[in-house]
């Protein structure tokens, strides 16, 4: 054992070492690691790079859990999808998706959700609420 091994965050605080790899199989940053532990950048690299098999080994996992989940959510919404509200399933299975691309090396695209009129949704909205009977109130 070197001296870099016996000053190591393995043996010297096995705890922390453990925060390290569960904080990053959690998709951490390093900056995020960082502020939550206080251990150094480098020094996440190099426990990083000591466990890159396992690592390795927990991504493959979870990516092929979220390929599961990304076909159940699929199958779902073709057989739910007219009691679905807006958004809850296809935003799940974009954000499933996104995850994986991001634990197989693949490009990631970011999923941004917001629900917006069309100009033909206002429309029908204001000629429904021009529709709408006034009623009037005779004050004393």
């Amino acid at each position: 054992m070197g001296v870099a091994d016996a000053n190591s965050y393995k043996h010297k605080q096995p705890e922390r070492y453990q925060e390290i790899l569960s904080l990053r199989k959690e998709g951490k940053s390093y900056n995020e690691i960082t502020s939550i532990t206080g251990a150094a950048p480098n020094t996440i690299s190099r426990i990083c790079y000591e466990n890159a098999e396992d690592l390795g080994k927990w991504k493959k996992r979870v990516s092929n859990k979220l390929g599961e989940a990304i076909d159940l959510l699929s199958d779902r919404l073709v057989t739910e999808g007219g009691n679905l509200s807006v958004g809850q399933i296809p935003v799940a299975i974009a954000i499933a998706i996104d995850k994986k691309a991001g634990l197989d090396g693949d490009n990631i695209s970011h999923v941004v959700h917001h629900k917006g009129l069309t100009h033909s949704e206002m429309s029908d909205r204001l000629a429904a609420m021009r529709k709408v009977a006034v009623v009037e109130v005779e004050s004393n």
